[in-house]
């Protein structure tokens, strides 16, 4: 846990979990395309994190719209990257 890559890969991971919570508090669809929409210059390998975040079961497939998701907000995952979220806005 606390090798160099595995730092980055939870750093990169609780980027994207950030990812999808702005499109989740906006109730912006969850998908390729609003991630594009919202970071144009992306940068993610979008296959692979929305696989993850399937896998991890962060992330559910919509029934019947292919592509969309719905974000597992109570997934401890996402609870506790949400919770430093809101506990650096309280720092000044």
């Amino acid at each position: 846990m606390e090798s160099d890559i595995c730092q980055n890969i939870i750093a990169e991971r609780d980027n994207f979990v950030r990812l999808l919570l702005y499109l989740y508090d906006r109730n912006m669809v969850i998908s390729d395309q609003s991630v594009r929409m919202v970071d144009p210059g992306t940068r993610w390998d979008l296959d692979l994190w929305f696989s993850v975040m399937e896998t991890e079961n962060v992330l559910n497939p919509v029934p019947g719209r292919s592509g969309q998701y719905s974000l597992f907000r109570t997934h401890h995952t996402v609870t506790l990257v949400a919770d430093a979220q809101r506990a650096g806005r309280r720092e000044p």
